[in-house]
């Protein structure tokens, strides 16, 4: 039996040198087989996401989703994107970095990611690396308030008001107001 095995393998081998696109044909449908699992899984996680502040349980189960989708799949941003913001809401902000960052890599105009690694890098206190995403992220969709309200955070935080109090209007044109209304509740804007 370990015989036919080796014989099975052995005639693979040959048969794939003497028809290359046969072995390349192969190679594809496992690829793509593996991409469809690791939808499946990323199906999985957003049919029950977590909430913005989830349980550990729930934080392990999306991490071990998206790690294996990753391992799966390691082409697929949103992979990449989802595993960040798991790590962000569970206050790990350095390894939302690294899967953001992934997740940017393979697709460098993903402005969830941009976003995401954005607000990482504000809660580690890289300001700047924080308002550079912000910005490309507004450069790429400006109609998005999140992505205002993240950037009036930083402003907030270098305390440069003016450009806070831009950055909120623009939120709250955009229909959220809640850092509008506390900012000139506490007399930063008019």
């Amino acid at each position: 039996s370990a015989s036919l095995a080796l014989e099975a393998k052995t005639l693979k081998a040959i048969e794939s040198k003497l028809n290359p696109a046969k072995g390349q044909q192969a190679v594809k449908a496992r690829s793509e087989t593996n991409a469809l699992k690791a939808m499946q899984l990323v199906r999985q996680c957003l049919a029950h996401p977590p909430k913005s502040s989830p349980s550990q349980t729930q934080v392990a189960q999306v991490e071990q989703l998206m790690n294996q989708a990753a391992r799966l799949d390691p082409s697929n941003p949103l992979v990449f994107y989802l595993l960040g913001d798991n790590q962000l809401k569970s206050s790990r902000a350095a390894q939302a970095v690294a899967s953001f960052t992934q997740a940017l890599k393979l697709s460098p105009s993903l402005t969830p990611a941009l976003f995401g690694r954005g607000t990482a890098y504000m809660r580690l206190n890289l300001l700047d690396l924080a308002l550079a995403d912000y910005n490309k992220a507004l450069e790429l969709n400006p109609e998005q308030p999140e992505y205002y309200m993240g950037r009036a955070s930083t402003w907030l935080i270098k305390e440069n008001f003016p450009a806070m109090c831009n950055d909120f209007k623009e939120a709250c044109s955009r229909g959220q107001c809640d850092g509008y209304h506390w900012a000139t509740s506490r007399g930063h804007c008019k």
